[in-house]
């Protein structure tokens, strides 16, 4: 899996009610460690998050511009890593759920799918 798409759809599903908490910051971690194999401080997630408010580090074009490097599997995953990250602060906000579904767009998996993905991970 592109380690940084997965890193980009995460910060920015963790931002996308605008607060950072450190739960969050703890999931990305944990989460990026797990799917991609790979350690990631918080202090990384953090920077990310900066990046991302300062334009520097968007999400969205990025995933847009992989999104024929990725199989079927993986983008799956991506949106697995991301759901997790969404509902990892116990709360779900409607611009946090409108972020899911812009993620899944920009690497082109269609809605009916991407719901079928989160049901797998809620079960």
């Amino acid at each position: 899996m592109t380690k940084e798409a997965v890193l980009r759809a995460m910060v920015s599903m963790a931002e996308a009610d605008e607060i950072l908490d450190q739960c969050e910051i703890e999931h990305v971690c944990e989460i990026y460690h797990e799917v991609t194999n790979e350690a990631i401080s918080p202090d990384e997630v953090v920077s990310a998050a900066e990046a991302r408010r300062d334009g520097s580090f968007q999400a969205l074009p990025y995933l847009r511009d992989v999104k024929n490097e990725l199989d079927i599997e993986t983008k799956e995953q991506l949106i697995k890593a991301t759901y997790r990250v969404l509902i990892s602060d116990g709360k779900v906000a409607a611009q946090e759920r409108k972020k899911l579904g812009d993620i899944a767009r920009a690497i082109g998996m269609r809605e009916i799918h991407y719901k079928a993905v989160l049901e797998d991970v809620e079960h």
